[in-house]
């Protein structure tokens, strides 16, 4: 997995905005963009958007790629520009008990493991 966002505010470990639809087919949406449209973000002030902005970076992953492990150290917190992700968990018969599917522009996925030093579930691209 590619780790190249740095985003370290009190709330937030790292932030990276990922997107899984092809080339062809992305929103050319920035950072700024997210930031206004995304309803996590309503409350902050202009600056601290600004100050947001220069730390998040944009990873575009593929479709049955992993974007983190169970078990793995989390690091990051991440919100969607556009595809779809699924977040599970993997029980000791190797099924997958899926726990949510992100879609929506602007979902926030590993929110949930924000304060935990490991990731609860594993998330997945699951289209591109």
């Amino acid at each position: 997995m590619n780790t190249n966002a740095n985003i370290s505010t009190t709330v937030f470990h790292d932030t990276k905005v990922i997107d899984i639809q092809k080339k062809s087919a992305r929103c050319n949406k920035c950072t700024s963009c997210i930031l206004e449209t995304s309803s996590y973000f309503s409350q902050l002030s202009a600056q601290a958007k600004h100050k947001l902005q220069a730390h998040i970076d944009i990873k575009k992953i593929n479709k049955k790629e992993i974007l983190y492990e169970e078990n793995f150290e989390s690091k990051y917190l991440y919100f969607l520009i556009s595809g779809e992700v699924k977040i599970y968990k993997t029980m000791s018969n190797g099924k997958q008990q899926i726990h949510k599917l992100a879609h929506i522009p602007g979902d926030l996925v590993a929110c949930e493991d924000l304060f935990s030093d490991r990731h609860g579930s594993t998330a997945e691209a699951i289209n591109d």
